[in-house]
C-alpha cells in the first residue's frame, strides 16, 4: 500500500497577499505611538482652563482640530 501525498505550490499571489497582510499589521503597530501622542496632547489641553486655551488661539471645541491639523501643542 502506497501513501501519496500531494502539496500544491506556493503561488506568488498567495505570497503577495501573505506580505500585504504583514505590512498592514506592521503599519497598524507602528501608527499607536502616534496616536498615542495625540490622544495625550488632547488630554493635555482639555485640563486647561478657557482662558489659558484663548492665550493660545484655541477655544476648546477646536482641540481635537487643531491636534491632528499640527500634531503639535
Amino acid at each position: 500500500m502506497q501513501h501519496v501525498i500531494t502539496a500544491a505550490p506556493v503561488t506568488q499571489d498567495v505570497l503577495d497577499g501573505l506580505f500585504d497582510a504583514l505590512r498592514a499589521i506592521g503599519q497598524t503597530i507602528m501608527a499607536i505611538p502616534a496616536a498615542n501622542e495625540k490622544r495625550r496632547q488632547i488630554e493635555v489641553l482639555n485640563s486647561m482652563t478657557d482662558s489659558q486655551l484663548a492665550a493660545r488661539g484655541l477655544r476648546r471645541e477646536d482641540i481635537a482640530r487643531h491636534v491632528f491639523a499640527t500634531g503639535a501643542l
